[in-house]
């Protein structure tokens, strides 16, 4: 997202602002090649990066705002994961969340309550009454995409998807369309690099599979991915042995 403000002009965001030199020229679709000089102003940063960035145009300035992406899958009705997860989604200051299905039960959606923040999800291979799931969170804003969705976010182009089949993971990763593809089922967090395409699953929010709940969150600016420990927790072969 790209706005343009005269020079003299004063963009704060929150308490922060970031004043950038940057050759405009320099910068791609996923600010890799951007040349940036910051002079920090106020206190400690908002998560989300803003830059006033100076173009070599006189008398104009142009502001870059990068965005930060909350990514979740394989809920499993954890009411508390989800509700862990957007608690620390909203301290990280996120602009959107993508959800990579396995939710479960569409009483989950009461979780999102009041959480503002667009929020992009698809069906997995355990989402039983996808018409419930479809119909309660879109009354919260919520918008289911189907099996497969993508996603237009800071200039990227995002798949999203569940994962059941891996072939197809493959097949979309392989094919190089997207920038990112967002893909959970297994429940294993991984973040890799294949070609062009960032590939990530956040691990699962549900923790009894692995026995870690995760969730992760993308930064645009630099297309690194944090990983967000929610809690360990006893595997179900664990509980099962007693």
């Amino acid at each position: 997202m790209v706005t343009t403000i005269n020079e003299g002009d004063q963009s704060f965001f929150g308490d922060y602002a970031l004043k950038a030199s940057i050759s405009m020229g320099a910068i791609n679709k996923k600010k890799k090649e951007t040349d940036i000089q910051l002079e920090c102003c106020g206190s400690s940063p908002d998560d989300e990066k803003n830059l006033i960035a100076h173009d070599p145009m006189p008398g104009r300035f142009t502001q870059v705002v990068f965005m930060l992406i909350g990514i979740m899958s394989d809920a499993h009705d954890s009411i508390q994961g989800v509700k862990d997860a957007l608690s620390i989604f909203s301290q990280k200051g996120v602009s959107m969340v993508l959800f990579a299905g396995d939710m479960i039960g569409s009483g989950n959606c009461y979780t999102f309550e009041g959480f503002g923040i667009p929020i992009k999800l698809v069906y997995g291979n355990n989402d039983g009454d996808r018409v419930g799931l479809f119909r309660e969170f879109a009354r919260l804003g919520g918008e289911y995409l189907g099996d497969f969705g993508e996603v237009e976010a800071d200039g990227l182009r995002i798949a999203l998807m569940h994962g059941t089949e891996e072939p197809l993971v493959t097949a979309v990763v392989a094919s190089q369309i997207y920038d990112v593809v967002v893909r959970g089922h297994n429940h294993r967090y991984e973040v890799t690099q294949h070609g062009k395409t960032l590939l990530i699953n956040p691990g699962e929010i549900w923790g009894h599979f692995t026995g870690l709940s995760s969730v992760a969150i993308l930064d645009t600016a630099d297309m690194l991915v944090e990983k967000i420990e929610l809690g360990r927790f006893k595997t179900f072969r664990e509980i099962i042995k007693g």
